[in-house]
């Protein structure tokens, strides 16, 4: 997570996130992405 350098965070302090669903992955144990799955992504262009 990246902040502003005027957010004093400290250990165990809850903060609210926001989360674009659209660029989150989520990978097992093992490093491997499971959502969303490879197959399913959209063509980048890579």
């Amino acid at each position: 997570m990246r902040t502003t350098p005027d957010l004093a965070l400290r250990h165990g302090m809850q903060v609210p996130l926001l989360v674009d669903l659209a660029h989150l992955f989520v990978f097992d144990q093992h490093g491997d992405r499971i959502c969303p799955h490879p197959e399913r992504l959209p063509d980048l262009g890579e």
